[in-house]
């Protein structure tokens, strides 16, 4: 089992017992979406426009498609299960 599973679990486990302050998660929120949008950022910096000309239309257009579907399932399910 990859260890990222293993420390995913561990992290659930600690969460659903509610060994951690409020303020604790408070913290781990704003330190998720900073790695997220690292993350993003990185993979964004792998993007070679050059490679994308050459490969042709067709792989961009399947990747935006992808997308939008991605999107589209994802608000799909915020409007069917809101937040909060």
């Amino acid at each position: 089992m990859p260890l990222f599973v293993v420390g995913f679990v561990i992290a659930m486990l600690i969460r659903t017992a509610g060994i951690l302050p409020e303020s604790a998660l408070e913290v781990f929120q704003v330190v998720q979406t900073l790695l997220l949008a690292a993350a993003m950022f990185a993979l964004g910096l792998g993007v070679h426009f050059k490679t994308l000309l050459r490969v042709g239309g067709r792989p961009v257009l399947l990747g935006l498609l992808s997308t939008l579907v991605i999107m589209a399932v994802s608000l799909g399910g915020t409007v069917v299960f809101p937040p909060g």
